[in-house]
């Protein structure tokens, strides 16, 4: 992770958007927070950020499995994302096809924060 995050760190990303699924969207949140400049992050599944206590500088979204047992509780989606969603029925790894079906709740969901942005 240390290795990730200090490439993620080096690169100009003050035009871009990050978005993380698993591990990834953990990697990215921490070089955000060791000065990587993002435009946003979205970041899928990132159980990890659980043990996050505050919200980033930039717009940030992040999406579990209603189902995964190692999201963070209700209460930390009210404090420290910008934006979060639930999805009923869903497993940690439900963006394996959620992210690839054209029209998915997730995709749409994803599209809809993007918009938003450049609104």
């Amino acid at each position: 992770m240390r290795h990730a995050v200090r490439a993620l760190r080096e690169m100009d990303g003050r035009t871009c958007l990050g978005i993380g699924f698993s591990a990834g969207g953990t990697a990215l949140w921490n070089a955000v927070k060791e000065g990587l400049e993002l435009q946003a992050l979205i970041c899928v599944s990132s159980t990890r950020l659980r043990f996050e206590t505050s919200p980033l500088h930039i717009p940030t979204m992040v999406a579990w499995g209603e189902l995964d047992p190692y999201r963070p509780p209700e209460s930390w989606n009210n404090i420290v994302p910008k934006r979060w969603k639930s999805y009923a029925g869903k497993q940690h790894d439900f963006y394996r096809t959620d992210a690839l079906t054209a029209g998915s709740p997730l995709r749409a969901e994803i599209a809809a924060f993007i918009e938003g942005l450049f609104a």
